[in-house]
């Protein structure tokens, strides 16, 4: 819960917006400068900006924010991509860094020259088209090349021009709040379950909806979590109780010495909600109050009626339109999968669970350039030859390669499902096909019991051929395991395959050490202690004392698999003992241990391997370890 809650906090944090004309309440805009001058004039107050200048054949670029937003549009940027999305009422623009293609609401046009980022990393971007495009007009005074830019102001004292209802919510994840009316929608997840408004003096309010967690705490555990987000500012109000429709809810006021922060959490059957307000200390009164009185007017919403404005995108059945402008495609998804916008990989789109109920649920869209060695066909037998080999083949089950239309496209899909002994079963599907220039790779997982999603989604996916001139260049970064992971300790030395990476190294001494390392490949842990044997102790007797202890280990029920036996692995004798351990909510793994006493020390060696990739063919297989292992 806490990191849900801190993730909201850093999110209206992060949100951050330049100075807006039009929030002053100006009739008009009237911007001007000189090319080549770093000092711009809004409605006659100066600002000092990344300076504007000439590129081609007389086109000025000029720093995009301050322009558009002294417009009052809302701008959005994503740096992963380089894309720049500017809203405004009946106007949509998506621009790249880079790229003469822009997109104006639903057909594209050729600028004159490309956005770009300066030496400072600020974009700039074509002032004529994006002005003219908002509505302005542009002048241009060759005598003192000086740029005048005026516009009307467009009263935007609702969601973002769209609507005159005194009420915005949101259908599907049921709460609705008063119309916002000095603020506009800076930011919303792909599934809506998230909201972001900031107005002109950056101040943020927002709304999040979790979908309830059954083993969650009780309503004084959720106010003690916001307590301790408040650590480190002045605590004005910390209270818990019920709204007028009878739900719990924690609540805390708190400021700092710039801004104060208030934050709710709203427990109910199906949702638990977040709201926040970050409100900057010099923000004028009657604003203050204005963003109070949204705040305390969230409430949750059956979702009938007529008088609220729906932000909701979800069908009914319980699916949204998920569409990328950039990559061309789109997709219906369940509106419990949002996308993951986290991830640094522009070229993978990811689409995680927010529900309980549904949590081993996912979906993914993968785009790579299509080379020799990087086609469909390849990408579909490496993708199962690599899943047969690591997963356990007593728990999955996998279907056979076989051709499949996508898209109108042709491609490959295979699936297999995967048994578990104590969670529910999975599901998989994988689809590969080539479009273009790229090659395309489609991934859903999902429980048993929601096999059905993997239909509803596949047949939805939509994509147009991309132009490589605009996507560039996107490559297989695949791990190169080729290399072994050689480690030499003061006691002992040894070889892990290269799939395996270093974890922790406490190399004490010839007679102390700790070492651990994981496996890329199969989630799998191998440990290394090594202590002293002074007294001699027989490594049966080592054997004894560990077993026993993990038999009786509370945290974990722990079953032994097959008899302590003894193998004599480089001259070294060891004890091996095999455990199934199953923790309380329901994880397994598979413990296999060696412990052998050699030159005055005991070397204790624990393999720990997730039960779906248990006995997979390549795991690792420790007596080879140990066979090439050299005691110091």
């Amino acid at each position: 819960m806490k990191r849900k809650l801190l993730s909201v906090i850093v999110g209206c944090i992060l949100c951050l917006s330049c100075f807006t004309a039009f929030a002053d309440g100006a009739e008009k805009v009237e911007i001007q400068f000189a090319v080549g001058d770093s000092v711009l004039s809004i409605n006659g107050q100066n600002i000092e900006v990344e300076t504007p200048y000439i590129v081609g054949e007389g086109t000025t670029l000029v720093p995009l924010r301050v322009i558009t937003e002294a417009f009052g549009a809302q701008v959005d940027w994503d740096g992963t991509t380089q894309k720049i999305t500017l809203t405004y009422p009946d106007v949509n623009i998506v621009l790249h860094i880079n790229s003469k293609v822009a997109q104006v609401n639903d057909h594209n046009e050729t600028l004159p020259e490309p956005p770009a980022l300066s030496a400072n990393g600020i974009t700039m971007v074509p002032l004529r088209f994006i002005s003219e495009t908002f509505g302005a007009t542009v002048g241009f005074d060759g005598a003192t090349s000086r740029v005048t830019v005026t516009k009307e102001a467009i009263h935007n004292d609702t969601v973002q021009g769209k609507t005159e209802l005194a009420k915005t919510g949101d259908s599907y994840f049921k709460w609705s709040i008063d119309t916002p009316k000095n603020m506009s929608i800076d930011y919303r997840t792909s599934n809506g379950d998230s909201v972001f408004y900031m107005d002109g003096y950056e101040n943020r309010f927002s709304v999040t909806a979790n979908y309830s967690n059954p083993e969650k705490g009780d309503i004084q555990e959720a106010l003690s979590d916001l307590k301790d987000l408040a650590a480190g500012t002045t605590l004005m109000k910390a209270e818990t109780g019920k709204d007028s429709q009878g739900n719990e809810f924690a609540h805390v006021k708190c400021k700092s010495k710039e801004e104060n922060v208030e934050l709710k959490m709203i427990y109910t059957k199906k949702f638990d909600y977040i709201v926040s307000s970050v409100v900057s200390l010099d923000t004028p009164k009657e604003d203050v109050a204005k963003i109070d009185e949204l705040f305390h007017s969230f409430s949750t919403w059956d979702g009938s009626g007529e008088d609220v404005y729906n932000l909701s995108t979800v069908d009914p059945d319980g699916y949204y339109l998920y569409e990328n402008n950039k990559f061309k495609l789109s997709v219906r998804v369940p509106a419990y999968l949002c996308l993951n916008e986290n991830s640094q990989e522009e070229n993978v789109l990811e689409f995680k669970s927010k529900s309980y109920e549904h949590q081993n649920s996912r979906c993914s869209i993968a785009i790579f350039s299509k080379t020799e060695n990087c086609t469909a066909k390849k990408l579909a037998d490496l993708d199962k030859t690599s899943n047969c080999g690591r997963l356990n083949p007593n728990l999955t089950t996998f279907e056979q390669l076989q051709n499949y239309t996508i898209s109108g496209i042709s491609g490959l899909r295979y699936g297999y499902t995967v048994k578990n002994s104590v969670n529910d079963d999975k599901s998989f599907a994988d689809v590969f096909f080539e479009l273009g220039n790229y090659v395309y790779n489609i991934a859903v997982e999902t429980s048993e019991k929601d096999t059905a999603i993997i239909e509803q989604i596949l047949p939805t996916f939509k994509v147009e051929k991309l132009s490589r001139d605009e996507i560039g260049d996107m490559m297989r970064n695949d791990p190169d395991f080729s290399r072994p992971l050689r480690v030499d300790l003061k006691s002992v030395s040894f070889e892990l395959p290269g799939s395996w990476q270093e974890e922790t190294n406490q190399d004490i001494s010839d007679k102390s050490g700790r070492y651990s390392a994981f496996d890329r490949n199969t989630a799998s842990l191998i440990m290394f202690e090594i202590y002293a044997n002074e007294t001699a102790v027989p490594a049966a007797t080592v054997m004894n004392y560990v077993k026993d202890s993990m038999l009786k280990d509370s945290a974990f029920k722990n079953t032994l698999i097959d008899k302590v036996e003894g193998v004599t692995l480089n001259g070294v004798t060891f004890q091996k003992m095999q455990l199934k351990s199953v923790s309380k909510d329901g994880e397994i793994l598979y413990a296999t241990i060696y412990i052998g006493v050699s030159k005055g020390k005991v070397i204790q060696i624990t393999l720990l391997e997730p039960e779906l990739f248990y006995s997979g063919k390549t795991g690792l297989k420790v007596s080879e370890v140990l066979t090439n292992m050299t005691v110091k």
